[in-house]
Parts: structure tokens; C-alpha cells; sequence
């Protein structure tokens, strides 16, 4: 990152020389970047002169981002009397770590039916340095309504958020929407990220479907099995009668026209 400043001489009386610029981060986050130095000579300033400069700075990987104080130093001689003097000055240099976000694709945990509420769950992954602020998830899209947006609030470095949304599809057939995930910088620079979701609706209520009936017909497996023994023997008894029947009357006949011959 580059930082400039602009040093002026405000003596109309005298320049100033040897003048040099020293500058330190007492938290370590800020340093001088490659190639550059936190000492810089910048010579002489005439009287009502001024100088600009650019510090080239780096931020450590591991810093924390907020704002960091970088303590100047400034030491000059006048032109005429020589004496040394010395000025202090600070400066507020803003750190900012890109964000390093991965988040899951929706998961959708139910089997979806119109009027009935499914659930789905988002995970979000902070992989950066910087914290994420005001993390909210919510649905856009037709045909579904979400009974309410996910607060996660704030996410530190390394954290996870887990999001469990409620929706209920109002349309059967193949729904299309998105999942919104919003969330803040430390400066309130808002980040917007669109995931799809996509689900099959089927068009009946799970808990209207019942068995169909048997139109009031007996199933033979609904009886005990006694019943059936029971009425198996009752046929088996009437046909052994049905046979006797016959055979007795058979039998009858033929003695009587043995007894008729016999006359």
C-alpha cells in the first residue's frame, strides 16, 4: 500500500536541512515494503516550502484488520542558528484483509410437498483474517415462502456459520430459486453472494395419502385362521354327505330291482 505525505516548512524566517523522516508501527502490522526503508532523508525545505513523499507500505498476512497507528518522527536543523530540532506526529493507517469466504451449496434435508415446510441449511466457512460482520441468509424467488431470514451476525477469522432455513413451496413441479447471503467488512462494505436452489414439489400432501379401501370386500387373510379351517371342513363334510347321497341312493335302487327280478 502506498501512504502520501506532505511535510511544510512554515518559518518565513529560515529553511530547515538535514531533514529526515522516521516512521514505526509499534504493533508490528505495518512495515516499510520490500526494498524501501522506515528511515527516509529528505534533505532541505526552504522557508514556506513544502515536500511530498510516498511511504510504499505492506501489511503483515496475519494482521488484524482495523486501523493501525503509524508513529512519524521528524528531525531538521535550521539554516541559520543550526540548532537540532525534532517534531512527532501520528497517523491512522487503515488495514483492510480481503475476505476469504466459501460457502456450501443448499441442502435440502425433507422431501418437498405444496403447503408443507422443508428444511435447508447453508454453511459458511470464514477462511480469511478479517471478521465478517452483520452475516444474514434469506430466499428470493417465486413460488416458495420462507418463515424467516437467518441472523448469523458476526463470523471471526476461522469460524463457521450454519444457517437453517424453513421454506414451504406453494407451486408443485420444478422450483428455481436463490439463497442470498449477505455480510459486512469492518468498514460496512456490504458482500452479496447468490446460491441456487433447486427442488421437485410434489403436488399432494404426504398425510392426505392413505391406503386404498377393499370396497367392502372380505379378504380371506382378515379372518382368523380358524375361520377358514372351519369353513374348509364344512365343504369337505358337505361334499362327503353329496357323495353318501348318491351312493346310498345308487345302492337302494339296486336292491329293489334285484327284489323286483326275484318276483
Amino acid at each position: 500500500m502506498k501512504l502520501d505525505l506532505i511535510i511544510a516548512n512554515t518559518s518565513s524566517r529560515e529553511a530547515i536541512t538535514n531533514l529526515q523522516l522516521d516512521y514505526a508501527n509499534e504493533a508490528g502490522a505495518v512495515l516499510p515494503a520490500p526494498g524501501s526503508s522506515s528511515s527516509v532523508y529528505l534533505g532541505t525545505i526552504d522557508k514556506n516550502g513544502v515536500r511530498a513523499l510516498t511511504l510504499e507500505l505492506q501489511i503483515v498476512p496475519g494482521a488484524e484488520a482495523k486501523s493501525q497507528v503509524l508513529a512519524l518522527t521528524l528531525s531538521y536543523e535550521g539554516t541559520k542558528n543550526r540548532a537540532d530540532f525534532e517534531e512527532k506526529a501520528s497517523i491512522s493507517v487503515p488495514v483492510l484483509q480481503k475476505a476469504r469466504v466459501r460457502i456450501n451449496d443448499p441442502v435440502i434435508y425433507d422431501d418437498p410437498w405444496v403447503g408443507s415446510s422443508v428444511s435447508a441449511g447453508v454453511t459458511l466457512y470464514n477462511l480469511g483474517k478479517s471478521t465478517l460482520y452483520n452475516c444474514m441468509v434469506d430466499v428470493v424467488g417465486e413460488g416458495l415462502t420462507l418463515e424467516e431470514s437467518y441472523f448469523g451476525g458476526n463470523v471471526a477469522p476461522g469460524a463457521t456459520m450454519r444457517a437453517d432455513l424453513n421454506i414451504t413451496p406453494e407451486v408443485s413441479g420444478e422450483l428455481e430459486a436463490k439463497v442470498r447471503v449477505t455480510y459486512e467488512d469492518i468498514n460496512g462494505n456490504e458482500t452479496e453472494e447468490l446460491l441456487p436452489l433447486k427442488m421437485t414439489v410434489n403436488a399432494d400432501d404426504p398425510g392426505a395419502i392413505a391406503s386404498p379401501g377393499n370396497g367392502g370386500m372380505e379378504i380371506p387373510g382378515d379372518k382368523p385362521a380358524s375361520a377358514n379351517i372351519g369353513w374348509i371342513f364344512w365343504t369337505l363334510g358337505a361334499i362327503v354327505a353329496i357323495t353318501g347321497l348318491v351312493f346310498l341312493v345308487i345302492k337302494l335302487k339296486k336292491k329293489r330291482e334285484r327284489a323286483l327280478e326275484d318276483l
